[in-house]
């Protein structure tokens, strides 16, 4: 049976994504071995999306994390197509499993690299 495509993503799962996305981190970090598929099949069976779904996440969240100045997952490449809110929600997300207050500097970035994207598109 596949797995239905489903558009937005909750908070929950954007939640369960960042807190992966930390532990992944924070085991590099201790040296400790893991496999980012587990961690996508783990998400998969969780909230019925697919493991490629939650990959393309993590690369979403380790954008975030670079222009937060952040040091982010090996293995990675970062996905920059972040839609504004969904960037804004994961940094807030981060924010609040790291018990500190966003500073929100990596949403203006994102502001400023989109509206420069936007700006080529569309010259005056």
């Amino acid at each position: 049976m596949g797995l239905m495509k489903k558009q937005n993503w909750s908070r929950e799962e954007l939640e369960a994504s960042v807190r992966s996305y930390l532990e992944m981190r924070q085991k590099e970090l201790d040296g400790k071995k893991y496999k980012k598929k587990e961690y996508y099949q783990r998400l998969s069976e969780e909230f019925s999306r697919t493991e490629k779904s939650f990959e393309y996440r993590m690369q979403n969240i380790y954008y975030v994390f670079s222009l937060m100045g952040r040091d982010w997952v090996k293995g990675l490449k970062p996905a920059k197509n972040v839609g504004v809110n969904v960037f804004r929600e994961i940094e807030e997300i981060i924010a609040a499993v790291e018990n500190k207050l966003p500073n929100e500097y990596a949403s203006f970035q994102n502001d400023v690299i989109n509206s420069r994207k936007n700006a080529k598109n569309y010259p005056l």
